[in-house]
């Protein structure tokens, strides 16, 4: 059991593996991995903690300030509603959280955590993904939500790959923003 929940873990943090596309939008994550690509999941995950254990007091994205990074976390929902949302469309259930994990590596800010949340309250909306900031109560809304999602105070149907894009592409603007507010001061 142990070895199947690592395959799937691998699979959704290392989509290069394979997977196949559902239309021009859709990225399905299969759940069977061959052996072939079992040593290749292993291979990239000792360059991920590599990455990860590297000395990042600085991001790798001269925007991206380290300790503004720090202060962001992006909540992908895990609870019922969502998974079973995931299920119904054919996607691993850590496929969100695999892809901002992967994105914030290559933007280089490392110290911006992505973690799984228990439901975040817009089941009719699911999958959702949230950010919080430290130095606020709650989620927060970003620049780049919908109109729906700014007042939920959360990213709705997170999907596709390029929901995934939207999502990060919101925190990495924050990110930056707040970092030029710094450097103003």
């Amino acid at each position: 059991m142990t070895s199947l929940i690592y395959m799937i873990l691998i699979n959704a943090l290392v989509p290069e593996i394979g997977g196949f596309h559902l239309g021009a939008s859709h990225r399905v994550f299969p759940r069977v991995v061959l052996k072939s690509d079992i040593i290749n999941i292993h291979e990239r995950r000792i360059e991920m903690n590599a990455i990860d254990s590297s000395d990042s007091s600085e991001c790798e994205n001269p925007l991206l300030d380290e300790e503004v990074c720090s202060a962001f976390t992006i909540k992908t929902c895990s609870s019922t509603a969502c998974t079973r949302k995931k299920s119904s469309l054919g996607i691993d259930d850590l496929a969100v959280y695999g892809g901002l994990y992967v994105r914030k590596g290559e933007a280089g800010a490392h110290a911006v955590e992505v973690e799984e949340s228990g439901c975040l309250g817009s089941c009719k909306f699911a999958p959702c993904v949230a950010i919080e900031h430290s130095e606020f109560h709650g989620t927060v809304g970003l620049e780049g939500m919908t109109d729906q999602e700014f007042q939920d105070s959360l990213f709705h149907n997170i999907i596709t790959e390029e929901d995934i894009d939207r999502v990060w592409n919101c925190v990495e603007n924050a990110i930056e923003v707040m970092s030029n507010e710094d450097e103003d001061e």
